[in-house]
């Protein structure tokens, strides 16, 4: 039996985990993406609704009853205290769902999860890949891709672990700012035994 029948992936924000997730599902595994299962809690769950709504107030409710998640992040991001709050109400609803997809899914299965370390779902995979951009081009790149202001981004940014930290913590790190994303995710999945090696390129 294979010791990586569920791998989690993580990183920053902004430094391309979904690039990656879109690859190793190209390469014909299955990923869950954990903001994905957050966005239909904060649309389809009405406790958890009820839950924000009773901290943060009805203004982050939009006219169909769902969680105005633009709204809802103008209000943590930059405040500690608020965002611990936000990941306390919620994580129950979604580590109960996350946990509960990945029982049910086939194996092996990934799982895009950006707090993975805050939040401790280490706990719950066999493996952790990494992946990496330098703070410089992840700023550029939450800049570009969510229409910031640097210090808006950098507030999203400092939010987090430090992908340093996140670094230090696991094995398996891509580098989305090299040309090769490719070939480290195949490499990768090659040493944690999910994808044979082509011996005759190795001739």
């Amino acid at each position: 039996m294979s010791n990586s029948e569920v791998v989690g992936i993580t990183g920053g924000i902004g430094t391309g985990k979904s690039f990656v997730a879109s690859i190793i599902r190209s390469l014909g595994f299955m990923v869950l993406d954990s903001d994905q299962i957050a966005h239909r809690i904060l649309t389809c769950d009405q406790n958890a609704i009820d839950k924000l709504c009773h901290f943060f107030g009805e203004g982050i409710v939009k006219k169909d009853g769902a969680i105005d998640r633009k709204a809802l992040g103008t209000l943590v991001f930059g405040h500690p205290d608020q965002l611990e709050k936000l990941n306390k109400i919620l994580d129950p609803f979604l580590r109960q769902t996350i946990l509960a997809e990945l029982k049910s899914a086939p194996k092996p299965v990934f799982i895009e999860i950006p707090l993975l370390y805050e939040l401790h779902y280490e706990n719950y995979v066999d493996q952790v890949i990494v992946v990496f951009a330098d703070d410089r081009i992840a700023l550029d790149r939450i800049q570009k891709r969510d229409h910031l202001d640097f210090a808006t981004a950098n507030k999203k940014l400092c939010a987090q672990l430090p992908i340093k930290e996140k670094i230090k913590r696991t094995k398996y790190i891509v580098d989305t700012t090299q040309s090769n994303v490719l070939e480290q995710v195949i490499a990768i999945l090659q040493k944690i035994d999910l994808m044979k090696e082509d011996k005759s390129e190795m001739s």
